[in-house]
This record gives C-alpha cells, structure tokens and sequence, in this order.
C-alpha cells in the first residue's frame, strides 16, 4: 500500500467513527505519527485487502473505530478463511445491501445514479466472486428489497457456489499447466460456438 492510500483509508475511518476516530487532528506531529504507525503496520497489504477488513469490523457491530493491530488480524483472518460457503456469501452480500442503502447520496442524483454511487461504495474491497454473484441477482437493490424471498436465495447461492468451483478449477489447471476453462461470462461461449462452426466449415 502506498503512503497516499493509508491517508484515505484513514479518513474513510474518520467518516465512519466521527469524534471516536480524529482525523486530521488538527496537531500536524500527532498526524505525522498516526500515519507512520499505520503505515508500518499496513504497509504490505493492499487497499482494498485493508478495507475489506475495516468494512467486516462495522458490519460485525463494532462501535468503536479498530485500531492497526485488528485491521491486520483481521486481513490475516479473512486469507485463512477465503473460501466461503453459499449461506456465508449470502449474509455477506445482505450486510452490503444493508450498507449501500445506509449510504446518503445527494439529493439531485437520479435514482439509478443513486443505487450505482452505493453499489460502487459497498463494493469496494470485496471479491470479483462475491460481486458477480450479486449483480446476478438484480444487483444489491434486488437482494435488499427480497431477504427473504428463498427463491433469491437459491439462485444467489447456485450462482455463487458454481462461480467459486469454476475459478478453483482454473487455479488448478494453470497450477497444473493446463489452459484456462472457458469462464462463465455472456459472450465467451457463444464465441467459441462461432469459432468451432467455422473450422468445420472448412
């Protein structure tokens, strides 16, 4: 993570704690210092490991801000836990649908501009698997306004689960020096329709 990344990440927390987290302070020593702790605790992790990490503190309830010792517990405790079941995926993408619509927006923005602003903040930090599966399901609108609708749910948690098997087969055979699968994306398997239908055209 660079120096300028740790000072958003830094006021990003000031945001959410308010007075609990002060930041800048307003003494420029005591913020040089505040940056410099941080920095050497954060400094070998991504911003948006760093930020995955403070979002699952708030949402697990904490009231007070964590400190650079949690933040990093936590990263270390999310790695060793990165693969997720279907239920865990679907709490996970219920708290973010929960946050996105805690999220004020101006006024004067139209509301599908709204629901993008709070999909983009939410998102942030959170895997490629995770979000795909969301956006399958109409999106963090969609599955905020049905959490119980078990239909969802079941679709939520296929789409999920068939997503993160797909991406462990691909690791394994790019382990294994096989070529990567076709990837479940619209598109990509019609292409390759198109691309066999001419060789045998031939």
């Amino acid at each position: 993570m660079k120096k300028n990344e740790l000072v958003k990440i830094l006021s990003y927390l000031s945001a959410s704690y308010q007075s609990l987290f002060k930041y800048p302070s307003g003494d420029e020593d005591v913020d040089k210092m505040t940056e410099e702790v941080w920095f050497d605790s954060l400094n070998r992790y991504q911003k948006e490991e760093v930020m995955s990490a403070i979002k699952t503190i708030k949402y697990e309830g904490c009231q007070y801000p964590p400190n650079d010792g949690m933040i990093v517990k936590r990263i270390e405790d999310l790695k060793n836990t990165e693969r997720i079941t279907g239920d865990e995926a679907w709490e996970r993408a219920l708290m973010l649908a929960k946050y996105a619509s805690s999220q004020v927006i101006r006024r004067y923005t139209s509301e599908g501009d709204k629901m993008r602003q709070r999909e983009d903040i939410a998102f942030k930090g959170e895997s490629e698997l995770l979000i795909r599966a969301i956006k399958s399901c109409g999106g963090l609108n969609g599955i905020g306004d049905n959490p119980n609708d078990t239909y969802v749910k079941r679709s939520f948690i296929q789409t999920f689960e068939t997503l993160q098997e797909s991406e462990e087969a691909n690791e394994r055979n790019q382990i294994a020096g096989v070529p990567e699968t076709l990837k479940i994306e619209s598109g990509d398997i019609d292409d390759e329709i198109k691309k066999l239908g001419e060789g045998f055209k031939r």
